[in-house]
């Protein structure tokens, strides 16, 4: 029996559901799994916004939709329709997402997914603390860290090609590493 391959780097995706920037950064998500497959660990967590980064009006997040779509060069606008005055926090979604994951659909499509409970908020927070361990601001936010302790941090990235040239350096130096221990073995403990 083959002993399975652990991947030399794990990919972590911060985000809120309810953040455009993140929905411009699934195509980027996306093109990434699927070039770097078995290769790499890819996982998502949610990074709840505070009240200071959402609109603070249907118009102004009409203005926000326009600049993001016209910076991603979008052939369409976002709605901004499920937006409401005075939340502050857009828990509901974001804690659906982590209760779909918690009943077995980790992959993408979680993030569309149902139900709430303390333990997922409990989780959403600690993801969300994490997030902010991180020292960072904006959403999307995608943690690169390989297993030789190389990290990389993109934070407001929502396109692939860096992401991807990150990804290919951090798997180069852990392959180089693994080419080294394989020809001299482990460094001398004195």
């Amino acid at each position: 029996m083959a002993t399975p391959v652990i991947p030399d780097l794990r990919v972590t995706y911060f985000l809120d559901i309810t953040s455009s920037w993140c929905w411009w950064a699934e195509k980027a998500w996306t093109d990434l799994k699927q070039g770097f497959g078995e290769q790499v660990t890819f996982d998502w967590k949610i990074a709840l916004m505070d009240a200071t980064a959402f609109p603070v009006s249907r118009e102004q997040c009409d203005w926000f939709y326009r600049r993001s779509g016209l910076a991603m060069r979008s052939a369409y606008a976002l709605n901004s329709g499920w937006w409401e005055a005075g939340l502050g926090q857009y828990l509901a979604p974001n804690q659906m997402a982590e209760a779909a994951r918690s009943l077995g659909f980790g992959d993408d499509r979680v993030r569309l997914a149902l139900a709430r409970s303390p333990e997922i908020e409990e989780r959403v927070r600690e993801d969300t603390r994490s997030f902010h361990a991180l020292a960072v601001t904006q959403r999307p936010t995608f943690l690169l860290e390989s297993r030789i302790g190389d990290r990389a941090v993109f934070s407001g990235i929502a396109r692939t090609e860096p992401l991807r040239a990150a990804i290919v350096a951090l798997l180069e130096d852990a392959a180089a590493y693994a080419a080294h221990a394989a020809h001299l073995g482990d460094p001398p403990t004195r």
